[in-house]
């Protein structure tokens, strides 16, 4: 079976999201730290979507597309524009993807932890990273076969 390799696209800023995954996996190893795991995880999806987006943008979008891309928010795949630039850049429903309704159980257990302090048990937390792992290859996947 061929091996697959993945590189995470990184922004021009020297501090990498990918800091934040490699945070999120030491953080799952610790019973005690499952819950910040969660939070690490989004942090880092929410950054690698901003960035596959903007570079999307780079290569096919008007010059608005800069303006755009700046909204705050960006990385939320709850956003409404988020959601509609990955359809517009990406050619991806992101409510269409297989991945949707495990995103949506791992962002109600990231608003719990974050808003109402609750912990995250083991298999959640790695339910969580797993789910953030394949939404980023899904887009980044998506992004480069459309640069091709």
């Amino acid at each position: 079976m061929p091996s697959v390799a993945w590189v995470n696209p990184l922004t021009d800023d020297p501090a990498s999201s990918v800091r934040f995954l490699d945070k999120a996996e030491a953080l799952l190893e610790d019973e005690d730290e499952q819950d910040m795991a969660v939070v690490a995880a989004q942090i880092h999806l929410e950054v690698q979507i901003r960035t596959i987006l903007l570079s999307a943008a780079e290569d096919s979008g008007p010059d608005w597309a800069d303006v755009l891309l700046q909204t705050r928010g960006l990385g939320n795949l709850n956003n409404k524009q988020t959601q509609a630039l990955i359809k517009a850049l990406l050619g991806i429903d992101v409510k269409q993807m297989p991945e949707w309704e495990a995103y949506r159980r791992h962002n109600v257990l990231r608003n719990a932890i974050v808003h109402e302090g609750q912990d995250a048990e083991e298999e959640e937390a790695r339910s969580s990273l797993a789910t953030v792992r394949a939404i980023c290859i899904r887009l980044a996947n998506a992004a480069r076969s459309g640069s091709s």
